[in-house]
């Protein structure tokens, strides 16, 4: 559709039924691939969280076609104008049609020397993205001469770099000058090509950063909710044939959300041994619903000198109950206006009766009851000012507050819905954000054509769509920190 890459998938305002791009943000995606530059995430951590890299396209219909010669000398033709026009690092996009293998045999002496050719990379969307994340998140922290007329660099890696998705090596760029005739990683060989005036190493950070080491995590639920705990067993496994000592532990989380256990007194693993630690996982206010990504770092000796072994992982996240508003969107409120407000909640784990689970809840999710409020200023009221709710298994409920306002206000107010589960004091975490109450006197005294006009434009087709303008946009996006690195 017609969004901002820039901007759309870390947009978290709740004004757009359509939006809600952070979604993806929130369900730990590399990338997102459309008709638009490629949107790589960078973390939740950090700032920017968000990069974006252009493409071209070079595309035929190749439905079109005759025959499959006459294709791959079309194809032949585009890859040699695009290999002399195009600048170091430009992508470019080729339709190229799958056609049967004794078809292609012919095509070979057409086709076949661009195969091998230096200046077309052979890899998927995803090394594309992967291969741009990892120049984001890994940096060069130091260079320094070091005996017998190596060379030694240092590298910082930001703590919440998922490892999985370090799927290209880490470019560096040396001067030719320089003489590299090897390279290594934590002891794991490192290509290198030589070109022009530079020499390209290549540094796996993946198989660095796993090599001699294999951590897997098995999580005692399939999920998590907000507040809670979850226990996480952490086995460290030693692949190599040389002995990992003085080795410790260090968890890194997300916001709201921490591992601890393990992280005490250095351990030792021995050639071919494991290691099993007892952790826990706990959620606090703040955490964000979804897919939430995790690390366990292991700093260690191991083969006659410092290692870093580290191993990423997920856990699930997912609200007790499903709650909506109506309405749900902005809307505006002068002193003395009375709005009703629709709360929709329900704990079904299927979308239809008797049906598999395919909704985003907890599996903790069943019969419940407790209290609903509106959490509102002291200038707005609720009738009632709290209801009582049941819910059986996979049940559905709405109630209706009738809300007032009484007075103006320069800032936008945010109406949640509080809810409190019985024997439960404080109120359940819900995904949903609230609605935005306007009640600027400014703003809302204006003729309506004037406050039409107020907000965001939206852009279809070349046309501007006024009626967007109505509903008025927050104008803010959520960004984190910047990001200390892992040493």
């Amino acid at each position: 559709g017609h969004y901002s890459p820039a901007s759309w998938p870390i947009n978290r305002s709740p004004e757009r039924r359509g939006g809600f791009g952070y979604a993806y943000h929130d369900a730990n995606y590399l990338m997102l691939s459309d008709n638009k530059p490629y949107m790589v995430y960078l973390g939740r951590r950090r700032d920017p969280e968000l990069m974006t890299r252009a493409n071209f396209d070079n595309r035929i219909d190749s439905r079109r076609v005759p025959n499959e010669i006459i294709y791959y000398q079309i194809i032949a033709n585009k890859f040699r104008g695009t290999l002399r026009r195009v600048r170091a690092g430009q992508i470019v996009r080729f339709t190229l049609r799958d056609f049967k293998v004794k078809d292609l045999d012919e095509c070979v002496s057409i086709i076949g020397p661009f195969g091998g050719h230096e200046q077309i990379w052979h890899g998927s969307e995803a090394d594309i993205a992967a291969n741009e994340y990892i120049r984001k998140k890994v940096h060069v922290r130091a260079v320094k001469a070091i005996a017998g007329g190596d060379m030694e660099i240092t590298l910082g890696i930001e703590q919440d770099a998922f490892v999985p998705f370090l799927l290209t090596p880490l470019p560096l760029t040396i001067p030719k000058a320089a003489g590299v005739k090897a390279a290594t990683v934590q002891g794991v060989a490192c290509p290198i090509v030589s070109r022009d005036e530079s020499t390209y190493v290549d540094v796996p950070l993946q198989a660095a950063l796993r090599s001699g080491c294999r951590m897997t995590a098995k999580m005692a639920s399939p999920d998590m909710t907000v507040p809670d705990r979850m226990e996480i067993t952490l086995t460290i496994q030693n692949t190599s044939a040389k002995p990992i000592t003085a080795a410790r532990l260090r968890w890194v989380g997300e916001v709201g959300f921490a591992v601890s256990g393990g992280d005490g007194a250095p351990f030792d693993v021995p050639p071919g041994g494991s290691k099993v630690i007892k952790a826990t996982a706990a959620t606090t206010k703040g955490a964000r619903f979804g897919i939430v990504p995790f690390a366990a770092v292991v700093t260690a000796k191991h083969g006659g000198g410092e290692r870093v072994f580290m191993e990423s992982f997920e856990a699930v996240v997912a609200p007790r109950l499903r709650v909506e508003m109506d309405p749900m969107q902005q809307i505006p409120m002068v002193p003395g206006r009375t709005q009703h407000f629709f709360v929709h909640i329900d704990n079904m784990k299927s979308s239809s009766p008797g049906g598999p689970a395919n909704t985003f809840i907890s599996h903790r999710a069943g019969p419940c009851s407790g209290t609903i409020s509106l959490d509102l200023p002291n200038t707005m009221t609720a009738e009632p000012a709290e209801q009582a709710f049941e819910l059986a298994e996979n049940g559905s409920k709405t109630l209706i507050f009738k809300v007032t306002n009484t007075a103006w206000a320069d800032e936008p107010t945010m109406v949640r819905p509080l809810i409190r589960f019985k024997g439960e004091s404080q109120p359940l975490q819900v995904l949903f954000p609230g609605t935005t109450v306007t009640r600027n006197r400014q703003m809302l005294k204006k003729p309506f054509v004037q406050r039409a006009m107020i907000g965001k434009f939206e852009r279809t087709h070349g046309m501007s769509h006024a009626l967007y303008g109505i509903f008025l946009t927050m104008g803010k996006i959520i960004s984190g920190v910047n990001t200390p690195l892992i040493p």
